[in-house]
């Protein structure tokens, strides 16, 4: 049965599809991921929750759409820091990005990084490639780290971003500013262990 909806035109469903997810985000942003749900959302746009399976088949369809978004987002924001040249080293251009991005973003970049949305969910693990992608073009041009390991530095660059993100949740933080200055601490953290390469003594390669 086709609806109304439906008859109206491909650029009225891709109308209302990005207003669904317009929609979710700021319910993602106010409420977390527990005030996601499609009959929230179809009120929010004044839409039928019918509707919205033209485009989601279910929440979970529609938190990864959001994630892939995020990343795309994300990925965006590391390249611009970077091509703005406001950091000598590109992984501190990149690393700054990827900050600024998960600290003013932070319910959505919890969604990104949801182990069942990126286990569930095959378009986003896509995605997520491209943020370590972006980290290890940066790391190519940092000479602290040799060629052969720049798939693993960019890997702990990733566990690092996680980390930082699980604990600003944690303990609430809702200060955008409050959360920069604790995430650029452990980033510089980071960089102290890079430089003296604690990281990388004791690697399996060297057993």
């Amino acid at each position: 049965m086709t609806t109304g909806f439906e008859r109206q035109g491909p650029a009225v469903a891709q109308s209302l599809r990005r207003r669904a997810l317009d929609a979710a985000r700021r319910l993602l942003e106010s409420g977390g991921e527990e005030a996601l749900h499609l009959r929230a959302i179809a009120a929010e746009i004044g839409a039928g929750a019918a509707s919205l399976y033209h485009h989601f088949t279910g929440k979970d369809a529609l938190l990864g759409a959001l994630a892939v978004e995020g990343f795309q987002e994300l990925s965006a924001a590391m390249a611009r820091v970077v091509a703005d040249g406001e950091f000598v080293r590109q992984i501190d251009g990149a690393s700054a990005g990827y900050l600024r991005f998960m600290t003013g973003n932070l319910q959505l970049y919890a969604l990104m990084y949801s182990e069942r949305i990126l286990a569930g969910n095959e378009a986003v693990r896509e995605a997520e490639e491209q943020i370590l992608r972006r980290l290890q073009e940066a790391l190519r041009h940092d000479e602290r780290v040799p060629a052969d390991r720049i798939e693993e530095a960019a890997l702990a660059y990733s566990a690092f971003g996680r980390g930082i993100a699980s604990m600003l949740l944690s303990q609430g933080a809702s200060d955008t500013e409050a959360m920069r200055a604790l995430g650029q601490k452990i980033v510089a953290g980071f960089a102290v262990l890079l430089s003296t390469e604690f990281l990388l003594a004791g690697s399996p390669r060297d057993a």
